[in-house]
């Protein structure tokens, strides 16, 4: 339990934003799952798993932490590519949308096809976010130091 607060401790808004991502990636890999045949590629299901393998992997160490968010979200965009290069998808969409775009005519897709659809959206987003933002927290340690080297810079005793 120790080293799960540890680790915890350490980490910033960043992380958490981009641990947001990580779990809807998760989540549209499985809801993907379901959507009917005539629309399902399995790339979408590889690159939600690469993805949330790759960001939490890169996470795990504070000098690449800032390369988890990067990688969650080009496996998201190209999540999203997949799914939308799969062989039915534009049959299955020209049919719902015949009469134009309503959210009635996209809540009334099967539900797996529009919360993977959210999900796509939602979690490219959040990654996007956590990209910019910062991931680790410096320790008392490193402020310490770099407190030191400012001093020294300013020609100040160690």
């Amino acid at each position: 339990m120790r080293h799960i607060y540890d680790f915890l401790r350490y980490k910033n808004v960043g992380y958490f934003f981009g641990l947001l991502a990580f779990l809807l990636t998760i989540a549209q890999g499985i809801v993907y799952m379901y959507v009917p045949d005539s629309i399902f590629n399995i790339q979408v299901v590889f690159l939600c798993l690469v993805g949330a393998g790759l960001f939490h992997l890169f996470s795990l160490f504070p000098k690449t932490a800032v390369l988890g968010p990067v990688f969650l979200m080009v496996c998201d965009f190209l999540c999203i590519c997949a799914f939308a290069s799969a062989d039915g998808i534009i049959d299955y969409l020209s049919t719902a949308f015949f009469s134009g775009f309503s959210f009635e005519a996209l809540f009334s897709l099967d539900q797996p096809v529009y919360l993977s659809i959210i999900f796509f959206i939602v979690s490219f987003i959040l990654s996007s976010i956590a990209m910019y933002l910062p991931q680790t927290r410096r320790t008392l340690g490193e402020k310490r130091f770099d407190r030191l080297v400012d001093n020294l810079n300013r020609g100040g005793k160690a």
